[in-house]
């Protein structure tokens, strides 16, 4: 899966060449994951939450999920997904999207 954040701290280092080999014993080195983009596409966030394209477009043209749109193409952003994860998390429930859409004034 391309995207997947583990963390919103920004890359201070990148490898450039393969992590040196570990002793026996020693933890191996550790590189952080990218950050993910501020805005993902309906195939990316379809694909992140493992739903057909078909079905995230109806969500959001109804309202039920929460998207950004420009001209004819949609855009989620990044965010929204955290939030939705953290509420998730933090009540131990099941977190509507459509609930998101109002919240997040998305149109």
């Amino acid at each position: 899966m391309p995207f997947h954040r583990t963390h919103h701290e920004p890359i201070t280092t990148q490898p450039t060449d393969p992590p040196p080999a570990a002793d026996p014993g020693e933890a191996a080195p550790y590189y952080p994951a990218p950050p993910m983009p501020r805005f993902l596409s309906v195939p990316a966030i379809a694909r992140i939450l493992d739903v057909s394209e078909p079905t995230l477009y109806r969500a959001i043209q109804g309202r039920e999920f929460p998207a950004i749109k420009i001209r004819g193409r949609y855009v989620i952003p990044s965010l929204v997904l955290d939030a939705m994860e953290k509420k998730a998390l933090e009540t131990w429930s099941v977190v509507d999207a459509a609930d998101w859409v109002d919240r997040l004034g998305a149109a």
